[in-house]
């Protein structure tokens, strides 16, 4: 009987070592992905900052010609 719930303990034992590597594996796993996330945002946030830009000197250079043409002549 006492060798029987050793081997109990044993399985219970490298059944919980299994579980927890394969958690650890896949924590892994999600923070890789987190970190690509994160990145792929920057990226897209650097994008979309300078479409900001860029629109923004077209609205300056547009409200620059369009007051030149008011007062008759654009460049």
């Amino acid at each position: 009987m006492n060798a029987r719930l050793q081997e109990i303990i044993a399985d219970s034992e490298q059944r919980g070592d299994h579980a927890l590597q394969d958690a650890k594996e896949k924590l892994h796993d999600l923070e890789h992905a987190l970190q690509k996330a994160r990145d792929k945002l920057t990226q897209l946030q650097r994008g979309f900052q300078e479409q900001l830009n860029d629109k923004l000197a077209l609205d300056i250079e547009a409200t620059i010609c369009r007051q030149q043409l008011e007062r008759g002549g654009c460049w």
